[in-house]
């Protein structure tokens, strides 16, 4: 039932409207002139055209209590097996939802782990005996709400539009059976009434056997309908009240609001007060259009006016009855009020400026939604660093007895870690535990780690989640490495990914590591130390702060789970702490921790010739191997740049530290080109180079067993044996040198 919240909501706030509207007309009704009341009402449509829109401050449903709970009772489940289908959260005993809520003690390294909040904050490590071996719930399958409560208002919808549709094309039908007038008389009269009116365009005009009393028909081009031998039945002056009163219509354009107001009353057709509204609205149009009426033939004649439209309800009963079509009888059924009114007027403009700005402020307050706390994207709308809602820190205290978190607590190259609670890269975290997820370089070294984490939280909507993590050994740039499940109240669930390079890289930051940094713009590294290990070899110890976005922030989360991708990078997560706002609305001044090397300024020019006919090689590829220094430590670093269309390649170096250089030109058509460079004091780098490529041609074949059969996943290594006296940069000779093949054969 929680995704139809929202439709609740906006029901309630249609409701308050509609008896604000009431209350307004009620009270204001001596000095609001009918076309003002009539505009209160458009405050009613023009909102029910609007089922969404923006949050403001001064929205009067800011003192409305939200029928969204801000929590629900907290919800955990028992570990599933990796490979089976995720479960269904399962409802326990509410318990306290705390601000940093604790975990359950001691589990097993083998085990999967669900975290759980104790239910007081009194007791940091709870003493509790360890917990049995969870059974698998039992997927619990909920109705599905959403489904038919849709199905239920398709269909009324389709009910009452048909329905409305059926009788406007019978009613087209039989528009379309009338005759038109010619009198010139009675033309005459239509047209006299239309300039009292102010209406330009002059409809046509039908007699239409059958029609009790005079209406108009059609929403883009109105058409005149009375009944046969009307203007004879009917006084002058009656006949001219009634022409100003249908003009009075075209010139409000109340064809076309009747057919928005049948559109909108199909859609809401739920709502009683809808219906109760726009049957005000019908009533208040049609005092409006006696007020124009009036007005048009002279405050003299309210009494004869009033007088004519008793004779027609004597004699003509039948009202309109379809949106195409309005009339001087729609609106009969409050015909105490009309006739109040005609008797009572008074021409002249009523407050006309106060008016307006009353209900330019009524529409200010309530056409605007309230500011809900409970969705991030509304919160996170207006506020400041002084008033944020504050993000959900989860403790790992006593969780763990892996060897992951015996080493954190150990200390070693953990020892520089922080600890405790830490506001890192813009956010709170509370770390004194450490989960590490597995991945085939933890599982080559036979380290027990988990493939998935089940994490349980403070039931409530939240917009993203913080990690301060990192990760053991390397995986290729932008591979997925893990992903945060978020699992929801209704049984849903979706995925964030986390992605090597993308947010999260090593922890051991070596010199000379490419990218920089991580490609987030919602990660960085928000911790950074070092070790005894760490320094004899020129490196540095770091953790991101990541971010990552809930897919579906208007849902409630129950459960997180974070699961391995077991891909070469294991993830390491040293704390978790979730917020209600969205990635990059809450404000971070803190610095970007990333080490720096030193700056890649110097540049080396590769010009590549072709070495038969000496013209330039464009578009050929050079990769550097860079043997660089950085403090005690040398890094090898390898990056390829392509010739330009003069056939020069710029190779980016170091600005100091170079320890050699091996450059290894590569061109279609062509053979390989190796040279080395190893600069010293007396012999430094130059800024230009020129390789000759000679021309080589392609080797393949099969590789055969001693049955004649091809032998798969074969692998071929060649090595050239220079001639004496021959070398491969000189010019005599080039062609002279012996292959030696060797072959790998997998078992």
């Amino acid at each position: 039932m929680e995704p139809l919240f929202p439709l609740f909501r906006f029901s309630l706030h249609i409701a308050v409207l509609i008896g604000l509207v009431l209350l307004l007309q009620w009270s204001l009704r001596p000095w609001l002139a009918p076309r003002w009341r009539c505009w209160l009402w458009g405050l009613v449509v023009l909102r029910l055209c609007l089922p969404v829109t923006f949050g403001t401050g001064w929205s009067l449903y800011n003192l409305l209590p939200s029928p969204i709970p801000d929590s629900i009772p907290t919800q955990t489940t028992s570990q599933t097996p990796p490979t089976s289908p995720p479960a269904r959260s399962q409802p326990i005993p509410p318990t306290e939802n705390l601000p940093i809520p604790n975990l359950l003690p001691e589990t097993t390294a083998s085990d999967p782990i669900a975290i759980t909040p104790v239910p007081t904050r009194s007791s940091p490590n709870p003493t509790a005996s360890p917990a049995a071996d969870p059974a698998p719930p039992t997927a619990e399958v909920p109705l599905p709400w959403i489904q038919i409560w849709a199905g239920i208002w398709l269909a009324g919808a389709f009910t009452v539009l048909f329905g409305i549709l059926r009788n406007a094309r019978r009613m087209g039908r039989w528009v379309a059976s009338g005759q038109p007038v010619t009198d010139p008389d009675l033309l005459h009269a239509v047209a006299e009434a239309g300039r009292r009116v102010g209406v330009r365009n002059i409809p046509q005009v039908i007699e239409l056997p059958g029609l009790d009393s005079p209406a108009l028909w059609g929403a883009l081009r109105p058409t005149l309908l009375l009944p046969p031998g009307m203007a004879h039945r009917l006084e002058p002056a009656q006949f001219r009240h009634v022409l100003l009163h249908e003009f009075a219509h075209i010139r409000r354009h109340d064809i076309a609001l009747n057919w928005l107001l049948a559109l909108l009353q199909s859609a809401y057709w739920f709502h009683p007060l809808v219906w109760l509204a726009f049957n005000r609205l019908r009533s208040e149009r049609e005092i409006a259009c006696d007020d124009i009426a009036l007005h048009a033939a002279g405050a003299d004649e309210s009494e004869a006016y009033g007088r004519t439209l008793l004779h027609l309800l004597s004699h003509l009963a039948r009202p309109a009855t379809s949106p195409g079509m309005v009339g001087i009888l729609e609106g009969n059924g409050d015909l105490r009020r009309r006739l109040s009114h005609i008797a009572g007027f008074r021409p002249g403009r009523r407050f006309g400026f106060l008016a307006a700005m009353g209900i330019a402020m009524a529409g200010a307050v309530t056409l605007t939604d309230a500011q809900s706390p409970a969705s991030p994207t509304n919160a996170a709308a207006g506020l400041t660093a002084t008033n944020l809602p504050p993000v959900v820190p989860l403790r790992y205290t006593n969780a763990f007895t892996g060897p992951e978190s015996r080493d954190f607590h150990a200390g070693g190259n953990w020892a520089g870690a922080p600890r405790g609670s830490n506001f890192l890269g813009g956010v709170r975290f509370e770390i004194d535990g450490l989960i590490q997820l597995t991945g085939r370089k933890a599982e080559e070294n036979q380290r027990g780690f988990r493939e998935f984490v089940s994490l349980s939280v403070p039931t409530n909507r939240y917009g993203s989640v913080h990690l301060l993590a990192a990760t053991a050994w390397s995986s290729p740039e932008n591979r997925r490495i893990a992903d945060v499940v978020w699992r929801y109240t209704d049984g849903s669930f979706k995925r964030s990914p986390i992605l090597y390079t993308g947010h999260v890289r090593d922890w051991w930051r070596r010199p000379f590591e490419q990218p920089r940094k991580v490609h987030s713009p919602f990660a960085k590294a928000a911790a950074v130390w070092t070790s005894p290990d760490s320094t004899r070899i020129g490196a540095a110890l770091r953790l991101y702060r990541v971010t990552l976005a809930n897919p579906e922030p208007s849902k409630p989360v129950a459960l997180i789970q974070l699961q391995s991708a077991r891909e070469d990078a294991s993830l390491m997560v040293l704390a978790t702490s979730l917020d209600p706002l969205a990635p990059g609305k809450r404000p971070d001044p803190s610095p970007d921790l990333e080490p720096k090397d030193p700056d890649w300024t110097q540049h080396l020019g590769v010009t590549l010739i072709d070495a038969t006919s000496s013209n330039v090689i464009g578009g050929a590829t050079v990769q550097s191997v860079v043997q660089a220094r950085h403090g005690p430590v040398t890094r090898t670093v390898e990056q390829t740049a392509t010739a330009n269309g003069s056939g020069v390649a710029d190779v980016l170096l170091p600005a100091e530290g170079v320890g050699s250089v091996t450059l290894i030109a590569s061109a279609a058509g062509h053979a390989d080109s190796r040279l080395f460079l190893k600069p010293s004091g007396t012999n430094p780098l130059p800024a230009f180079i020129t390789l000759k490529l000679h021309g080589g041609i392609e080797i393949g074949g099969v590789i055969l067993n001693s049955e004649g059969q091809p032998v798969p996943d074969a692998a071929v290594q060649i090595s050239r044996f220079w001639n004496v006296g021959d070398r491969p940069d000189s010019d005599l000779n080039p062609h002279h040198f012996t292959l030696a093949l060797r072959l790998s054969l997998k078992k």
